[in-house]
């Protein structure tokens, strides 16, 4: 049995390539937390970065979630499934936790040399992908739509923040006539919107996803009671129980599993089930995370129950630079996993150092 004996907790932030709007936020470059833990010659990488304005978790929170739990985590055992659990829970911040989820299980994967995706008992290592266009002037978010269908994309969904921009909705809808077109309101409709939302019920979008603040669950079951687009929920969906609430409530027909936001695989499984439980659709979403976070991402979109492509764009459709020395590329629409071990990437130490802005180690032997 093999004890962890270094952990590193890095920050890190890397610039994007155009600031990344949404109704939540705008973001212009991506603080990150990366884990790094290290076991017998072996090591393992995850990542942790809330976003602002997204959700209760907060970088603060996250990083002081991660340096409590660091002394728990050395010593731990490889494979020790119970005793990770133990750690886990003990952690409160849910991307934190997610984090060191990754960072074990992509440990574990190299030592046992096997793939993280198997470990969980994944499905396909082939995960069809869609394309998230930020909010931005018509001409922008236009192009970027044509662009992203052009190249294999199977979905593309659109950031939109008040009803004015419904209009340009229906142009991308004309433009690409023929793909399977999205949009995502992050909350910003309220119910005075809904007449507004009925008028687009024509253009047989795939989802509305998140249209009304994340507690609102009741108009969005009004919304979905009004029209036929299936309504698709995600900052709502928060835990495994308030997924089981909101499918019950009929406030949705579709759920976004995000694994850093729900805390990790377990939860995110949990999800996955109830909606399959309730004939819901499902589909794995990131939150703006380098390539190794999007990793573990990747991993959770291949379990069973996910009925839709992920939202797992590759991170330099983002990012000027991700963080792996072979990043991770579309083609023919989707994302096929590396059969390396792990979570199957090989991290680019020369990009993680220039962007880091402090380095935490506990018992240095990496």
């Amino acid at each position: 049995m093999t004890l962890i004996d270094a952990v590193e907790i890095r920050q890190v932030v890397v610039p994007l390539h155009n600031p990344f709007r949404s109704a939540a936020t705008e973001i212009r470059e991506r603080r990150l937390a990366l884990v790094r833990l290290g076991a017998g010659g072996a090591e393992g990488w995850g990542e942790c970065g809330p976003i602002p304005g997204y959700g209760a978790d907060t970088y603060a929170a996250a990083g002081g979630s991660l340096a409590e739990a660091a002394d728990q985590i050395l010593g731990l055992s490889v494979p020790d499934d119970h005793r990770l659990d133990s750690v886990l829970d003990g952690i409160p911040s849910p991307s934190a936790r997610f984090a060191v989820e990754c960072a074990y299980l992509d440990l574990a994967g190299h030592i046992a040399g096997l793939q993280v995706w198997k470990r969980l008992g994944g499905r396909d290592p082939r995960i069809p992908i869609g394309a998230v266009v930020p909010f931005g002037s018509t001409d922008e978010v236009l192009a970027a739509a044509v662009d992203a269908a052009a190249a294999g994309y199977r979905r593309v969904k659109l950031k939109v923040t008040s009803p004015t921009h419904l209009d340009l909705v229906r142009a991308v809808a004309a433009e690409i006539a023929g793909a399977d077109l999205a949009i995502d309101a992050n909350g910003a409709f309220s119910s005075a919107d809904i007449p507004a939302l009925e008028r687009i019920d024509d253009l047989g979008l795939c989802f509305i996803e998140q249209p009304f603040d994340p507690d609102n669950t009741e108009t969005s079951a009004e919304l979905a009671a009004r029209i036929e687009t299936p309504i698709c929920l995600d900052e709502s969906i928060i835990s495994p129980q308030a997924a089981q609430r909101a499918l019950e409530a009929g406030a949705c027909s579709m759920v976004a599993v995000k694994p850093a936001r729900l805390g990790g695989f377990r939860a995110s499984r949990q999800v996955l089930e109830i909606a399959a439980a309730a004939g819901a659709g499902a589909w794995v979403g990131g939150m703006l995370e380098s390539g190794i976070g999007r990793a573990g991402a990747l991993a959770a979109a291949t379990l069973p129950g996910t009925t839709a492509p992920a939202d797992l764009a590759p991170p330099r459709r983002f990012f000027t630079t991700d963080l792996l020395r072979d990043p991770w590329t579309v083609e023919e629409g989707a994302i096929e996993l590396s059969d390396r071990p792990g979570l199957g990437f090989e991290v680019d130490a020369d990009a993680v150092e220039r962007f880091s802005t402090r380095v935490d180690r506990w018992r240095e032997s990496f």
